[in-house]
């Protein structure tokens, strides 16, 4: 594995006089870093070029370089440490926003693009839209097995970043704070399954924001990295350094690596899967006793005086576990049937005919039985199969008469239907309906009401608006089918400790807590379908 660094920084350089001195105390406090790539932008030089950079320690950078042919304003860059085990291709996107280049930073190959897109509020939808255009015509156009890595300036806003959320292109989340830019960022992450490396590590605000207002009052987080799924799980850090000055508003986001050098060094023990416990056991009468003992003394440790809903939620769902856990088995892998090693008659041949001696008609004679036996079972073998594959040709027969029928070309669709409603006197129908009605007089029977309403008034309303009792939620509770799941518990685990009266109380304890606070427990929003 090898170990490397990239860094985004949005640099503002200044005055084209000073633009040599600028790149160089930019690439000198890179290279302090050990930083292997920096993407930059707002480079604002004109054209597009290359040309090496050289620092006093003897370390060499690869200044790469896109602007605008006449203005300088944008523009994007590259710096790329010259060394052993890099191999740098010419950019191959060049455009005063966008740069794409491939690299092979030691035997890890990766398509960089470095961006800078058009403000929130100053560009207009258009520019946005060309920028992203470009962006998705850059992505796609990347060689074979190579991973697209995308770092730049978005100017986009989402309150994902702002801790960790592990973003990872397909999550949905509700996002407070997002802008016009957030929006298209995001569509962008969905669309190429992209992760934010930003929001999978716990960091401090501080260490976060990448952009400062001049009286450092206003901080935002406008700088991202974009990687797909397969780079993000060699990413060990990403984080912002606050401390390192570029004389730039923006701070730089620093992001370290641990790559494979080749594809041995990609493989990784896999971890075992956990074991699933045979749930069908607690129809056993042993192992629900058992369960409801160990259930009970589980959530006696657990009680206290004073909690919350969540608290009282995350205790009981805990207590169930723990007991099931230590009580319930593991279930067993289910047994692939063969019917060589099944069938009693053949083995039972074999067994005999290795008791006999070689060469005399006994001997012979098992052996025209063995033939025979193995011949019977290979006709049943090659009988079930052909019956397996028969039904499998049924089922997709049908599957295809299905979609014939729901094709445009199906012979069903050129049958005309002899009750069509008329078009135009469905047109008149509907704006009769939702048209604007003239005013009638009220009903009579408003107008002048019968006497069994003013009864009906005088008759007092008594519900019961009190939590659900303990005999309700053991009734509710028992009604629950096996297979199901409630709040990430097994119907059976609630079915199999009701009996308990620690149980009960506490589940009662529950809900009544849900009733007075008006508050349910946060992990009921989420739920295994």
């Amino acid at each position: 594995m090898h170990r490397w660094k990239l860094g985004s920084l949005n640099i503002r350089s200044g005055k084209e006089k000073l633009e040599g001195a600028r790149i160089y105390s930019i690439a000198k406090e890179i290279a302090r870093e050990n930083i292997t790539i920096c993407c930059l932008q707002e480079v604002k030089y004109r054209n597009k070029g290359e040309k090496i950079i050289e620092l006093d320690t003897g370390v060499k950078y690869s200044f790469f370089w896109c602007g605008q042919k006449k203005r300088r304003a944008a523009g994007v860059g590259l710096l790329i440490k010259s060394e052993r085990g890099i191999t740098i291709n010419q950019p191959d996107y060049n455009d005063p926003r966008i740069m794409g280049i491939n690299l092979v930073v030691h035997g890890f190959k990766i398509r960089l693009l470095t961006v800078y897109s058009p403000t929130n509020i100053s560009d207009s939808d258009s520019a946005k839209d060309e920028f992203y255009r470009k962006l998705k015509k850059a992505c796609e156009n990347r060689p074979k097995n190579y991973k697209t890595i995308i770092a730049g300036d978005f100017n986009a806003e989402t309150s994902f970043v702002y801790s960790k959320s592990e973003f990872n292109g397909s999550n949905v989340m509700y996002d407070e704070l997002c802008n016009d830019n957030g929006q298209r960022l995001k569509s962008l992450s969905r669309q190429y399954k992209m992760c934010m490396p930003q929001t999978y590590f716990e960091h401090p605000l501080d260490e976060r924001y990448t952009w400062y207002s001049p009286d450092k009052k206003t901080k935002k987080i406008l700088d991202y990295l974009l990687v797909p799924k397969f780079v993000n799980q060699y990413i060990t850090e990403c984080l912002v350094k606050p401390k390192l000055d570029f004389e730039s508003d923006h701070k730089i986001l620093i992001t370290e690596f641990e790559t494979p050098k080749d594809k041995s060094a990609r493989w990784k023990p896999r971890s075992p899967k956990a074991k699933k416990l045979d749930i069908s056991k607690l129809k056993d009468f042993h192992y629900q006793s058992e369960y409801k003992i160990k259930a009970t003394d589980e959530i006696n440790k657990r009680k206290s005086i004073i909690r919350n809903v969540d608290e009282i939620s995350n205790d009981l769902v805990h207590s169930l576990t723990t007991a099931a856990s230590e009580v319930l088995p593991n279930k067993s892998e289910k047994k692939t049937k063969q019917i060589w090693r099944d069938d009693g008659d053949l083995n039972k041949l074999l067994n005999e005919r290795a008791k006999t001696e070689n060469g005399t008609n006994d001997y012979k004679k098992l052996t025209k039985l063995i033939k025979s036996r193995i011949r019977k079972l290979r006709n049943e073998k090659m009988r079930n199969e052909a019956n397996e594959l028969n039904e499998f040709a049924t089922k997709r027969e049908i599957e295809a008469l299905y979609k014939t029928f729901k094709s445009d070309n199906s012979a069903f669709r050129d049958i005309k239907r002899s009750n069509e409603c008329d078009p135009q006197k469905m047109k008149e129908y509907f704006a009769k309906h939702f048209g604007p009605r003239e005013e009638c007089e009220d009903p009579i029977e408003l107008v002048d009401a019968p006497d069994f309403i003013k009864i009906l008034k005088e008759i007092p309303a008594d519900f019961n608006t009190l939590p659900p009792e303990k005999v309700e939620l053991i009734s509710a509770l028992k009604r629950l089918k096996n297979g199901k799941s409630s709040n990430d518990l097994p119907a059976i685990y609630l079915k199999s400790a009701i009996e308990s009266e620690d149980i009960t109380n506490e589940i009662t304890r529950l809900f009544t807590t849900i009733w007075d606070t008006k508050m349910i427990p946060s992990k009921w929003g989420y739920s295994k379908l």
